[in-house]
């Protein structure tokens, strides 16, 4: 939704930032603070650069619409109405706080998904009013750039003042935690007790958090919610993507900086600059060493850390994105692109690849279950149980598995399950027709959602998840690898699906994740 439910408040509050005083709307038992710009808009000029410092004013700024969304070609996110609101003037957040002052409430700083090409704070499942009332802390949502906008390396081509610029998305984010530092204070929250979680392509970034220098000390506590975890692409490639596009523009960097975003955004679709390729880079000047290499040394950010994954992270691609219209992108065809054919497997397991395929049809009731699992475990929950085993060695860890699913059917008549992104709503505790659509009533919710906001807010305060209705939660290792399944009931359990864990522990962490077909 473009507006939150604060929007029809007529009572406003003053809070001073350092570039200027901002007004928010009063209601709802918060204090809301929205479009707030922590960089300049990143246009003309500065297009392809990493952020600079927002321009400071002097009267009062009224808060109270979110910014418009980073351009992008809309591929994802569904429920984001009005993202047709989009303009480059976008480095902008949100503040949600049960009430501005000197209180030092925990503070939680959310980072979107959407593959990097898609999403913005504008999404109702991320409204922070719910979270921060009931659990007095500090909601933080945050937008960055996206696509070639946020991914691109021009210093081969236009010197030192575009250096950086391949990670200007994370840069972004990093400029809006220094932003939460100097700032939060005012609007009552503590600088020094600040968590980062996110999910999808907003969970890889708060892994690449725990690697870039200039953020430590920005954050203090991580959430990696169905992060991918990929390594980083080669800075070679993010520069050979940039010079592709100014050839294909067949126009001078200058020329490209300020062509308008529309014809841009264009331009990348015709050139294919889309999903997966758009992902942070080891430049040497924000990233310099790759994650599994960090991690595995113990050269992450130290935090306390939880890691999780939903039960069934590809059954939203096989329930939502297959289009029955079209042969190649049924159920069906998703399951025989990932069974039938096991020859994508083979890099990661050799001549085992046929036996992996098997197991995963032994272990189901049907292909489709078999191939939903083994192309989660793949994609996505094989490495966030590898990252979290490797982090248990170095600081306090802790995994769950969210395993509530949803009963709603998809356009092609399979139902969303556990799918990617459920969770969202149940840590924010939001609800509406748009996300019930998906996720089912809130009545058939039980008290999953406050259940999970507790728990979110209770490691944002102290670095452990444990609550009163979630009390025994121990951390994770490698050896019991307990794990909290989220779900009606909730409950602990050791090593869920040790089978397909222990099958994917043997595969060598490679510079990409397993990608099948149907996906790409």
């Amino acid at each position: 939704m473009a507006r939150d439910p604060l929007h029809a408040s007529t009572e406003w509050v003053r809070v001073d930032t350092l570039a200027g005083p901002v007004l928010g709307r009063c209601g709802e038992g918060v204090q809301a603070f929205l479009g707030v710009p922590f960089a300049a808009p990143p246009v003309g000029p500065l297009r392809f650069r990493p952020p600079a410092p927002v321009s400071p004013w002097t009267s009062p700024r009224q808060a109270g619409e979110f910014a418009p969304a980073c351009p992008h070609l809309q591929y994802f996110d569904p429920t984001e109405h009005g993202a047709e609101v989009m303009d480059e003037d976008c480095l902008a957040l949100n503040v949600w706080t049960p009430a501005a002052g000197r209180d030092r409430r925990p503070v939680m700083v959310w980072i979107h998904g959407g593959g990097n090409v898609g999403g913005s704070t504008r999404n109702s499942q991320y409204h922070g009013a719910r979270l921060a009332r009931r659990n007095d802390v500090v909601v933080v949502t945050v937008q960055y750039r996206l696509g070639v906008l946020g991914f691109l390396d021009f210093s081969d081509i236009g010197g030192q003042d575009f250096a950086g610029g391949g990670n200007a998305a994370l840069l972004d984010i990093i400029q809006a935690l220094e932003w939460v530092r100097d700032n939060v204070l005012a609007f009552g929250g503590d600088p020094g007790n600040v968590t980062v979680f996110g999910e999808s392509a907003g969970a890889d970034h708060v892994q690449r958090l725990m690697l870039a220098p200039r953020a430590r000390g920005l954050f203090h506590r991580a959430i990696i919610q169905s992060g991918i975890l990929t390594d980083l692409h080669p800075r070679q490639r993010s520069a050979h993507n940039a010079a592709l596009l100014l050839q294909a523009s067949g126009a001078s960097l200058h020329e490209l900086q300020h062509l308008p975003w529309p014809a841009l955004l264009a331009l990348a679709d015709r050139v294919g600059f889309v999903f997966p390729w758009c992902k942070p880079n080891l430049d040497g000047v924000v990233l310099h060493e790759q994650p599994r290499h960090a991690l595995a040394q113990g050269r992450c950010a130290r935090v306390p850390l939880l890691i999780g994954t939903t039960l069934e992270e590809t059954r939203y691609f096989s329930a939502v994105c297959a289009d029955p219209a079209d042969p190649g992108m049924t159920p069906e065809a998703f399951s025989d692109d990932i069974l039938v054919n096991p020859n994508h497997l083979v890099p990661y397991f050799g001549a085992d690849a046929q036996r992996v395929v098997e197991l995963y049809l032994a272990a189901y009731p049907n292909r489709h279950d078999a191939a939903v699992a083994l192309s989660t475990d793949g994609l996505i929950r094989a490495m966030s149980t590898r990252f979290a085993a490797a982090a248990s060695e170095h600081q306090p860890t802790w995994m769950y598995l969210f395993g509530f699913r949803s009963p709603v059917k998809g356009r092609t008549g399979q139902s969303y399950g556990a799918y990617h992104s459920i969770e969202i709503p149940f840590v924010f505790g939001n609800d509406g027709p748009e996300i019930e659509a998906v996720t089912a009533p809130r009545a058939q919710w039980g008290t999953l959602a406050e259940q999970m906001m507790d728990a979110w807010a209770a490691f944002a305060r102290s670095g452990n998840p444990n609550t009163r209705s979630l009390p025994h939660w121990p951390r994770y290792d490698s050896t019991r690898r307990a794990t909290m399944v989220l779900d009606q009931p909730c409950a602990v359990v050791d090593d869920p699906r040790g089978l397909e864990r222990a099958v994917w522990d043997g595969v060598p962490l490679e510079t990409t994740r397993y990608w099948p077909s149907c996906l790409r």
